[in-house]
C-alpha cells in the first residue's frame, strides 16, 4: 500500500496544549475543517501511531471522497 503524507503550517496565538487537543480531536474534524463532512474513528482510545479512521470530504470537483487514514510517526504535543 502506498502512502501519501500532506504538511500544512499555520501560525496561531494558542498553546501547543490546545493545538494538539483540537488537531487529534479526530471526530470533531468537521467543525475546523470546511472541506470534511464527516469521520469515523476506527481505532478506540487516544490517538497514537496505528490509530486509523475514515474521512469523507468534498473532493476538487464537488464528489464526496472516502479515504482511510492511519498515523504512521507520532510525537505528542509535537508533530504527527
Amino acid at each position: 500500500m502506498a502512502y501519501r503524507s500532506a504538511a500544512v503550517h499555520t501560525r496561531r496565538a494558542e498553546s501547543v496544549e490546545r493545538v494538539w487537543a483540537v488537531f487529534t480531536d479526530l471526530a470533531g474534524r468537521p467543525s475546523w475543517l470546511s472541506e470534511v463532512e464527516s469521520v469515523e474513528v476506527l481505532t478506540p482510545g487516544p490517538v497514537r501511531e496505528s490509530t486509523t479512521w475514515r474521512e469523507t470530504r468534498l473532493g476538487v470537483e464537488g464528489e464526496l471522497v472516502t479515504e482511510q487514514l492511519v498515523v504512521t510517526a507520532l510525537t505528542p504535543e509535537r508533530a504527527c
